[in-house]
């Protein structure tokens, strides 16, 4: 359609073998791109199986309200990280510093926010929905902490991306479709009703292949990313779990203002544990 837009006004190179060999080298990113998109869009479609569009509906404004801020904050990192990475095409230990930094920067964030949505889940579809929706809250709770369990996927596809790892990626997307989907169609089916396939996004068996890709480019770096990740749960697990366990529910304010100061502690934490690394991340984005 862009393409026809321009008729007339714009050459365009037509060599057929160019175009071909274009062509065919993205038929693998395609395919990638489509089994994303499915996994992203999984719950509805389990859900949408056994459950009617009421609950359909609830358990979209909880994944909404637990994807929506990392999304959002990786886009915007991958603008500088994308190419950076390329650049550092033929220097694998930069190329994978860059990778890091930028991992820990977004879990810096995003962790925190995971963990204000477990202690706050009523207040956040509260706010998000109104008081018709607080059947979302229970979804929500389960869903909250699913990042914590996905921290290098957000750049780990970038990163091998790169490295035209696409099979492996490929492996990795269809894993992901069919353990996510299968284990929730199953938990669906048991006690656990909607909520199972909630319970189902902690186990994505495509991360196998991911964190095996990841561990072939750099073992001792992809080592140091994790102790650096689990340095943040830990942090923002001692914050904000004890507000969940001794702060009763009805006292919901109470459990907000003191969430938002947890998070905010998380989030100085990271920014003195790693912000060296950050500023020099950026300042050779930014040259």
């Amino acid at each position: 359609m862009l393409w026809w837009a321009v008729r007339g006004r714009l050459p365009l190179d037509r060599r057929a073998p160019s175009l071909r060999t274009l062509l065919t080298a993205s038929v693998p990113l395609a395919a990638m791109a489509l089994l994303e998109q499915a996994v992203l869009k999984l719950d509805a479609f389990v859900l949408g199986l056994r459950f009617p569009s009421e609950v359909v509906g609830t358990a979209g404004l909880a994944v909404y309200a637990v994807f929506f801020f990392p999304r959002m904050l990786a886009d915007s990192i991958g603008r500088a990280l994308y190419p950076a990475l390329v650049r550092f095409g033929e220097d694998p230990p930069r190329l994978f510093d860059a990778f890091r930094v930028a991992t820990v920067f977004l879990a810096s964030f995003s962790v925190p926010m995971s963990f204000f949505l477990f202690v706050n889940a009523e207040l956040a579809v509260l706010f998000l929905g109104g008081d018709r929706w607080l059947g979302a809250a229970d979804y929500l709770r389960i869903l909250s902490l699913v990042p914590l369990v996905r921290p290098l996927a957000m750049f780990g596809l970038e990163l091998l991306l790169t490295r035209h790892m696409d099979r492996l990626l490929i492996a990795y997307t269809a894993t992901n479709l069919l353990a996510l989907g299968g284990l929730g169609l199953y938990l669906t089916s048991t006690d656990l009703g909607p909520n199972g396939m909630a319970v189902a996004g902690y186990f994505p068996l495509g991360l196998l292949f991911l964190t095996w890709g990841i561990w072939r480019l750099d073992r001792s770096g992809l080592l140091r990313l994790g102790r650096e990740l689990l340095e943040i749960d830990g942090i923002a697990a001692a914050l904000f779990l004890p507000i969940w366990w001794l702060i009763p529910a009805t006292a919901a304010w109470t459990r907000f203002g003191l969430s938002a100061v947890a998070g905010l502690v998380v989030v100085a934490f990271a920014a003195w544990r790693f912000g060296s690394g950050w500023r020099r991340f950026l300042e050779g984005a930014s040259a």
